[in-house]
């Protein structure tokens, strides 16, 4: 019995090595490799750092990179990085980039276009984050606050989503 509690003992602590190996590992690997442009660049835009090359960075070449640095009682949590296809739904594209960056200020209606502050109410781990209320519980049920006024058609209809880059 001593001798099979021992090896559950010694099992726990290689998986919990194993684990934090390959957590380093990831760390050290996805470091650098995408940076912020601050040079004549709006906040929230990323590009590739020529010294680190990685398809995330190649992507924010050629197409738009968000971020938003995620809080979790005053410390930070993470980054998520956005990949924004312009080309495929420009409108919905541009209303995102600018609710992400904050540069359209307030509305007539005074809602802050911004998800600066906002809440996740939903979380998948592995899987996806549902949030980003910029009527901060303020609208009515249905009401849809955008940079374009309200809401707005779709362009998206057919779009299929096959992976998720996690780092």
């Amino acid at each position: 019995m001593a001798m099979a509690l021992n090896r559950d003992k010694k099992n726990a602590l290689v998986t919990v090595a194993a684990l934090l190996a390959i957590v380093a590992f990831v760390q050290i690997v996805g470091y650098g490799r995408v940076t912020h442009s601050s040079a004549g660049a709006p906040n929230h835009i990323w590009q590739r750092n020529s010294a680190t090359p990685g398809p995330e960075g190649r992507a924010c070449i050629s197409h738009i990179c968000v971020f938003f640095d995620v809080m979790f009682a005053d410390e930070l949590a993470g980054r998520i990085i956005f990949l924004l296809y312009e080309k495929k739904a420009p409108k919905t594209v541009e209303n995102f980039r600018s609710l992400a960056t904050g540069e359209r200020g307030i509305n007539e209606k005074g809602i802050i276009l911004h998800y600066k502050n906002t809440t996740f109410d939903r979380v998948v781990h592995g899987l996806l984050v549902q949030g980003g209320d910029i009527m901060r519980g303020k609208g009515k049920e249905g009401e849809i606050a955008s940079i374009y006024g309200g809401k707005f058609r779709s362009e998206t209809d057919d779009a299929k989503f096959d992976q998720v880059m996690n780092e």
